[in-house]
Parts: C-alpha cells; sequence; structure tokens
C-alpha cells in the first residue's frame, strides 16, 4: 500500500462530543508507523469525533516529533513527519468514489470504528442506536456494492460491533451479548481482535515496525513512534478534548474502564516485546 486511510471514533457515549477514548491513540500510533514507511496516511471520522481527535493528534505531533532517517528518500524515522491529514464528515452517506480517488487510497483500516448492523444501524454494546455517524465504511465499496478494486482493507476491533468485525460475524452473535443486535456485518479483508481495540493499534503499528536487521537500534527506532510517556500525553490531550472512557462515560484518562496505569504496563510490555 502507498496510501492508508484510517478510520476511527467511536461516538457511544451519551455527551457532546460523543467520543469515546479507545481508536484514536491506536489510530494515532499507526499513523506514525506508516509514516515511518514512506506511506500517505489521512485519518477520517465524523464531525462529532473531529475536535477531541485532533488535540489527540496535535500532542501526537508534539510528543513524537523526529526520529533517524530511512534509507531510500522514504519520510522515516528521524526526519519531520509531515503533517497527519485529519479529516471528518458529516453524518450520512460519504462520496466516496470523490473521496478513495482523492486520497488515492489503496489500503484501509479501521480502529475501533462502528460497524453497520443487520438492521443497517450502528450500536453500542448495550444495544442503543448511535447517531452522528459517517458511513464510511462505504470507502470499501463501488456505488453498486461490489467491492472496490485494489482497496484492501483491515479492521480492529475488540467488542463485535466494530468495522471489520463481520469477517466472524457467526462467533460474535453466539458469543457477545446482544450479538445479534450489535454484530457488524461489514467484513474487512484482515483482522485484528483485542482486548482493547487500542492495544490492537499498537501491536499493528510494532508489527509494521519489526526489523531484525536493526539489533540493538530497534528499541530506540520504535521509542520515538511508541512510548508510555507520549502516550499518556496523547491520551491526556484526547479527554481535555473531550472524550470520555466508553465503559464509565467518565472524562479522565482511562480506556474501556481500564486503568491509566494498566494500559502503560500493556504499552511496555509490548514496546518489549518488538524491541527484543
Amino acid at each position: 500500500a502507498t496510501s492508508v486511510a484510517l478510520l476511527t471514533g467511536y461516538p457511544c457515549c451519551v455527551a457532546d462530543p460523543p467520543t469515546e477514548t479507545d481508536g484514536p491513540p491506536g489510530t494515532l500510533a499507526l499513523a506514525r508507523a506508516l509514516q515511518s514507511l514512506g506511506k500517505k496516511v489521512a485519518i477520517l471520522t465524523d464531525d462529532c469525533n473531529h475536535a477531541p481527535i485532533a488535540a489527540a493528534l496535535a500532542a501526537s505531533n508534539a510528543a513524537y516529533p523526529t526520529g533517524t532517517p530511512y534509507p531510500s528518500g522514504t519520510a522515516g524515522i528521524g526526519t519531520p513527519l509531515v503533517r497527519i491529514e485529519l479529516r471528518a464528515f458529516p453524518p450520512g452517506d460519504v462520496d466516496a468514489d470523490s473521496v478513495t480517488k482523492e486520497l488515492g487510497i489503496d489500503h484501509i483500516i479501521a480502529v475501533e470504528r462502528p460497524g453497520r448492523s443487520a438492521a443497517g444501524v450502528y450500536c453500542t454494546m448495550k444495544g442503543r442506536e448511535m447517531q452522528g455517524i459517517a458511513c464510511l465504511e462505504q470507502l470499501l465499496f463501488t456505488s453498486d456494492g461490489s467491492r472496490r478494486g485494489g482497496v484492501s482493507s483491515t479492521g480492529v476491533g475488540d467488542g463485535g460491533n466494530e468495522l471489520g468485525m463481520g469477517k466472524r460475524i457467526d462467533q460474535v452473535r453466539e458469543h457477545i451479548p446482544l450479538g445479534e443486535t450489535i454484530g457488524s456485518i461489514i467484513a474487512t479483508d484482515n483482522l485484528v481482535v483485542a482486548g482493547v481495540s487500542n492495544w490492537g493499534g499498537y501491536a499493528l503499528a510494532l508489527t509494521i515496525l519489526l526489523d531484525p536487521t536493526k539489533g540493538e537500534g530497534a528499541a530506540a527506532e520504535i521509542g520515538a513512534l511508541l512510548s508510555v510517556e507520549g502516550e499518556k500525553a496523547v491520551l491526556d490531550a484526547l479527554v481535555q478534548g473531550g472524550a470520555r472512557d466508553g465503559i464509565t462515560s467518565l472524562a479522565e484518562a482511562t480506556v474501556d474502564g481500564i486503568s491509566w496505569e494498566d494500559h502503560a504496563r500493556k504499552i511496555q510490555a509490548l514496546i518489549s516485546l518488538a524491541a527484543n
């Protein structure tokens, strides 16, 4: 892939904005990793999610400014990263043909992004229908409903109601409470299922960065794109921008009801695995 669209933003909180804290941090980690390999990256979300994600993006840019250049003239860890485009869309249909052509999209990664249910709506884990959602899954399809040629896709989810989880819809319906109601029927080519979608985003970002030829230099390069301190800054900015924990609905630096300390341990464990 040369141009990747990252879809995120889950407006499940009964608040203004309704954005939850799971999704954007993992998405930003992926954006940094892809950029370091010279990929063009754009983050796409809904109007209602724009303010918190914009705040998190600014914090990401401040926390992870530079690194060591890659050969071959790609962006590389160490060069100033090109500005990551953040684009927000109003509720409803998206002009998928125009957006795909304008951005040159050839791969889509959705991280904790609402996936349409069999009833044609987007549901929280409790079965409440969410509003204000742009139908970004339309980027996967042409106007006649067939899969868009030349565009592959990856989904990252944790509850069964996310874009991509249609790849395992039978398991969602069997094992997830309210799975028949909330399960997303939209499949992606690849699917990453994690305990928390941010963790899946981090793991995928680190996998992209893995290079066994770098030896001891790997840890420093990974640290330029993912660190516990950097992720705390991103999460704090996301909350200050209006996001809330999707489980507790509290405006605090937690994700899916899990404390920051537990998330920090998970991030560090993932970094250690990748660096060694």
